[in-house]
Formats: structure tokens, C-alpha cells, sequence
């Protein structure tokens, strides 16, 4: 997945996460492995916080990038090792909405939206 004008997201089905600059010839800057997502499908970014939603096998799993470049994990679906215990095989899909929240679908038809709004104190 393309994401800047120097900038690509490479996911592969072993859950290994490559960020490649295109203006470097030579070797892989950055490469990683999705802790969640068995074997990665697609890449979503969202732009205004440099966020990044990967989906796939099993999981699916939200990472930031910093100001460095370093991109470290947010988080991930809390229903992930309930669903290893089962012997069918999932699938996520999912997007960033316009409204601060993901929407995630799965090959189990489910369909889920998550706020990415931190919550509100109350008070008292």
C-alpha cells in the first residue's frame, strides 16, 4: 500500500510487515512482524494521525507511525485468542471512517465499528 510519495506498506502471509522508501536502492529499511494478523491481506492509512489499520487472517491490528518513522502497535481486536480456539479460518477487512472510528468486517459476518476517540472523563 502506497502511501506517501517515497513511501510503501508491503503486508505477506506470514504476517510480515515491510515498509519500503522508494528512494533507497537497496535493502529494507524497515520490516516487522504483525503479532495479530496471521497473514496480512490489506493496509488502510489514516492520514491526520499517521495511523495505519492492518487486516487480514485471524486478527486485525492498529499501528502508529512517529514523527521518527517508527511505527509501533496500538492495539488490536480483543476477541483474537478466542478466536484461535476455533478451527475456521478468519478474515478481517476493515477502513478508517471519516468520523474517527474503524469499521471492520469479518468472513464471519460480523460487522464491528470501533471509536478511536479516547474517552470521556465524567464529571462529577
Amino acid at each position: 500500500r502506497r502511501y506517501s510519495d517515497h513511501h510503501v506498506l508491503f503486508g505477506f502471509g506470514d504476517g510480515e510487515i515491510q515498509h519500503v522508501d522508494m528512494r533507497v536502492t537497496t535493502g529494507i529499511p524497515g520490516r516487522t512482524r504483525d503479532p495479530y494478523v496471521q497473514a496480512i491481506d490489506a493496509f488502510d492509512h489514516q492520514w491526520q494521525d499517521d495511523r495505519f489499520l492492518v487486516t487480514g487472517g485471524n486478527d486485525f491490528s492498529l499501528w502508529k507511525r512517529d514523527s521518527s518513522g517508527a511505527a509501533s502497535l496500538l492495539g488490536h481486536s480483543l476477541r483474537g485468542t478466542a478466536q484461535r480456539v476455533s478451527t475456521e479460518p478468519l478474515v478481517t477487512h476493515g477502513a478508517f471512517t471519516d468520523d474517527n472510528q474503524l469499521l471492520v468486517t469479518t468472513s464471519k459476518g460480523q460487522l464491528v465499528l470501533y471509536s478511536l476517540d479516547p474517552p470521556k472523563e465524567s464529571k462529577r
